[in-house]
């Protein structure tokens, strides 16, 4: 495997040049020029099979050996990755969202449906019609999760539907991608982990120079400090004033 830097287009010498410092395809694709399309077909194509296009292919790969094997990563670099993790939106790798219920946009504030499952509703009655009730569809059609709460919506009372949306991973900014820590499978689905941005804010200002001291409070001889009170009763002070008998 060879460097063939030389045999690229300017474009793809720059593609590769932002891939060097990222080993990030998609990332890299978007910060040299590609469109957002075109970027993806880039990370997931290009970077992945060798024979579209040898040249680039080779290249790449043999560069990021290269980054690897040096094992070397600046202070610099370093404090930059930590900034990103600190810095980082975590309601870019995943939302929480509000979205109309089935009544919200429906005909009367009935049931509204997608019209794939109103057909399978259809078909289900039709196999059997005497356990399956014919659906009611004077709701009409069209619901979309992408719609808002309707806030005089009887049947939600405006508030609509929760839903937790995870990001298209390949949309991320740098910021996201260095939060990101992988995914963990539950009993439920799946979680998203995410790097703790607490411990990245305290382990940068110590890449600044800034010394950072932990105190742990306790009580005599070592003990336990005592319970705080469940509750604080503020006292007003007045001056006390002698009534005189004497006008």
């Amino acid at each position: 495997m060879a460097d063939r830097f030389e045999e690229l287009t300017a474009k793809e010498q720059e593609l590769i040049l932002r891939y060097e410092e990222t080993l990030d395809p998609y990332n890299s694709a978007l910060a040299a020029g590609y469109s957002k399309q075109t970027a993806r077909t880039v990370a997931y194509s290009w970077f992945k099979q060798p024979h579209l296009k040898p040249a680039f292919y080779e290249t790449a790969m043999l560069r990021k050996a290269k980054r690897l094997e040096a094992h070397h990563v600046t202070a610099e670099e370093l404090k930059h990755r930590t900034w990103l993790i600190a810095t980082a939106d975590p309601a870019e790798l995943v939302t929480h969202v509000r979205i109309g219920c089935r009544h919200c946009w429906g005909e009367g504030f009935r049931y509204q449906w997608k019209e794939h499952e109103f057909e399978a509703a259809i078909e289900r009655h039709e196999a059997a019609p005497d356990k399956v009730a014919l659906p009611d569809w004077a709701g009409g059609m069209g619901y979309t999760t992408n719609c808002d709460p309707n806030p005089e919506c009887p049947h939600c009372d405006g508030k609509g539907e929760e839903e937790v949306r995870p990001t298209d991973f390949r949309d991320l900014s740098e910021a996201g991608r260095a939060l990101y820590k992988g995914i963990k499978p539950t009993k439920y689905g799946y979680e998203i982990l995410m790097h703790d941005q607490q411990a990245a804010r305290v382990f940068y200002a110590q890449l600044c120079g800034y010394q950072i001291d932990r105190k742990e409070l306790t009580g005599k001889n070592g003990t336990p400090l005592a319970a705080m009170p469940t509750t604080i009763t503020l006292v007003a002070q007045t001056d006390a004033v002698e009534a005189s008998g004497d006008e």
